[in-house]
């Protein structure tokens, strides 16, 4: 179910103007760094509900999903048992995002298939794609990939892996990035390496900043985020 029916809180729409942005941007601005992590899982976890509730316990599940797996490649670095993991881990995020992605199209090709052979077809409801759902998949699939090869050590803070899976996400689709080089240029961050200090409070500037040539966006982006980056633009300028 979604907030008032099926209606999505774009940037340009009244709620978000008036009423949405100010609020997280106040509480932004008020809250202090060791506590940003929390206000932006919890800012882009509204956002992404607005649209539907039951699509943000995927996002959820999913992330929970990469974090306790980020944990059991680690403690299995450099034995098989972590190849196992990871191949588990990247087969799960793939076997979702295919689930999505495809059962609609999948069953109709089966059901072609029946129908001319003169079977009964498969009853399926149609599935809804998530908003969003490629980019926070292989997002996720990166830094077990990242964690395997030890590119980077796995956070231990769950808050703060949901905020950056948020985050990385958010700002890719927000933005218009073309890619993850034309990112880590822009920003001098890579995403995977800062999950565990996505909020440094020593060096709170370490928040990614999107390319200034990045072409701004009205789709239906799940991820309030993009606000923070402005903030911290603004507050570095």
């Amino acid at each position: 179910p979604a907030v008032h029916g099926e209606a999505r809180m774009v940037f340009s729409s009244n709620v978000f103007l008036f009423l949405f942005l100010p609020i997280f941007l106040g509480l932004y601005y008020l809250c202090p760094n060791r506590g940003r992590n929390l206000l932006i899982l919890i800012g882009s976890y509204t956002f992404y509900a607005w649209w539907r509730v039951d699509f943000l316990l995927l996002f959820a599940a999913v992330t929970l999903w990469n974090y306790l797996f980020g944990l059991r490649i680690q403690a299995h670095a450099g034995t098989q048992a972590a190849r196992r993991w990871v191949a588990v881990g990247v087969i799960g995020n793939l076997a979702t995002l295919g689930y999505f992605k495809y059962a609609n199209f999948g069953v109709a090709n089966i059901n072609a298939l029946l129908e001319a052979a003169g079977m009964q077809p498969f009853v399926l409801t149609q599935v809804i794609l998530p908003i969003g759902i490629s980019f926070y998949i292989f997002q996720s699939i990166s830094y077990l990939i990242d964690v395997y090869r030890k590119d980077t050590e796995p956070t231990r803070n769950l808050i703060n892996f949901a905020a950056f899976i948020a985050l990385a996400h958010g700002a890719t689709i927000t933005t218009g990035i073309a890619n993850d080089q034309q990112w880590v240029a822009a920003s001098n961050w890579h995403p995977a390496t800062r999950a565990d200090t996505l909020i440094d409070p020593k060096t709170p500037q370490r928040l990614a900043a999107p390319a200034p040539e990045a072409r701004s966006s009205y789709s239906c982006t799940p991820m309030c985020v993009s606000l923070a980056l402005a903030v911290q633009r603004c507050s570095s300028s």
